[in-house]
């Protein structure tokens, strides 16, 4: 009975991926998951669906967890490779590949996955080397201008000495290759910021709930005890009356 249970909310979740229904996709799988939490196809699957709706950090997470559970099915290193193809971690992606076309070396997929990611590891590894160099380039073009119309097109020239105007030309190129460098430091910030881990907004509510509930009973617990030892004083302080009457 429970394994049927675990293979109807699978079939549910793979009808609901056919049909691009993911988000309902994902809940398939996690209850299926809950039944049986041992299952890297399970893991597998909702990997997938978290990738599809760009919930990177969850589909990776995922993808781990099905490669621990089974770490000689070359599925589980396909489903990372591809969350670190779509995230632009290009290289991580090629390692990945290669680790599931050993388990699977006829897999016409991963291999179709792993010529594209060298392709587009090239691409990325060019880009870095041509940005800055581009930028730098026009760096000195702009200074050259700045340079040229302070010689020939002003009425009087700024800029008197040689030594100054090469040096305006080299700091206008050290702050194309400064923005460039920038420029590529975000966008691989960017890129490892879609794997991080979304803030759980919920549990930041959650919180000082909690704080508010602890505070308001903390003055209830307080004067009931504070009434506690009033009743006890005042049980102690009649009984000593009582004996004081009797003798």
């Amino acid at each position: 009975m429970h394994d049927a249970e675990v293979q109807e909310y699978k079939d549910k979740g793979n009808s609901c991926v056919k049909s691009g229904n993911f988000i309902e996709a994902i809940l398939h799988y996690t209850h299926a998951i809950k039944l049986a939490p041992r299952n890297h196809q399970l893991y597998s699957n909702r990997s997938l669906t978290f990738l599809k709706v760009q919930q990177f950090h969850y589909a990776l997470e995922d993808a781990k967890q099905a490669i621990k559970l089974q770490p000689k099915w070359p599925k589980g290193y396909f489903r990372k490779g591809e969350v670190e193809f779509h995230t632009e971690h290009y290289s991580e992606a090629l390692t990945s590949y290669q680790q599931a076309i050993l388990l699977d070396p006829s897999n016409k997929t991963i291999q179709d996955a792993i010529d594209k990611t060298n392709i587009a590891l090239d691409q990325q590894v060019t880009d870095e080397k041509r940005v800055p160099a581009i930028a730098t380039g026009m760096g000195v073009l702009l200074g050259l201008l700045v340079v040229f119309a302070d010689t020939f097109l002003a009425k009087q020239s700024i800029i008197q000495y040689l030594i100054l105007k090469f040096a305006l030309v080299i700091t206008f190129g050290a702050i194309g290759l400064g923005l460039a460098k920038s420029y590529c430091y975000f966008m691989k910030n960017q890129h490892d910021a879609l794997l991080e881990e979304p803030i759980d907004l919920l549990a930041d509510l959650e919180v000082p709930k909690k704080n508010q509930e602890k505070n308001t009973s903390t003055p209830e617990a307080e004067g009931g005890s504070q009434k506690q030892a009033h009743r006890k004083g005042g049980a102690a302080a009649a009984k000593q009356r009582f004996r004081k009457g009797k003798s």
